[in-house]
């Protein structure tokens, strides 16, 4: 039996732009509950560690990518005989720092 997953978010927790963790909360139906084993978090298709979270969990929390890359995550529920469809995507956009070039003159000076 599919199980839908109802609701999924995603907030980033304050810190430098390529460090941190990511903290996903969801909700999930209660009268469903007692059909599933658990749920799981994929990372660009990929299924993350732990990988199982306990089925009474509505949040979970991950070390943030340091690669300079976007990853996508989702979650499933699953019970002892299948696995739901994914949630809603989230996104961990990387945005490039802007650095605005240094203007003016630049001198040197040789000290003896």
């Amino acid at each position: 039996m599919k199980i839908a997953i109802l609701a999924m978010m995603l907030s980033f927790l304050c810190g430098s732009a390529f460090a941190g963790s990511l903290e996903f909360e969801w909700g999930y139906p209660a009268e469903a509950q007692a059909q599933i084993v658990g749920f799981r978090l994929y990372r660009d298709g990929t299924i993350l560690e732990p990988v199982s979270i306990a089925a009474t969990d509505r949040t979970a929390t991950v070390p943030r990518q340091t690669d300079k890359r976007s990853h996508t995550y989702h979650l499933t529920a699953y019970s002892a005989e299948d696995e739901s469809g994914p949630s809603a995507t989230a996104i961990d956009a990387y945005v490039a720092a802007k650095v605005e070039p240094i203007t003016g003159t630049l001198t040197i000076k040789v000290i003896p």
